[in-house]
């Protein structure tokens, strides 16, 4: 179970910063910086559900 999570967090968490990246190419830089922070909650999350 413990691998089902890091790989779902992994996933989400590069999908999430080529998406990041995409919006700062666009000229977004705001938004680009945004959604690129919100991709590093991913590992974050794993530890907190770790904990429970």
């Amino acid at each position: 179970m413990e691998g089902v999570l890091i790989a779902l967090g992994l996933y989400c968490m590069y999908y999430t910063f080529v998406f990041a990246r995409m919006v700062w190419k666009d000229g977004n830089r705001f938004g680009g910086m945004a959604v690129a922070l919100l991709s590093l909650c991913f590992p974050a999350l794993y530890l907190v559900t770790k904990l429970l």
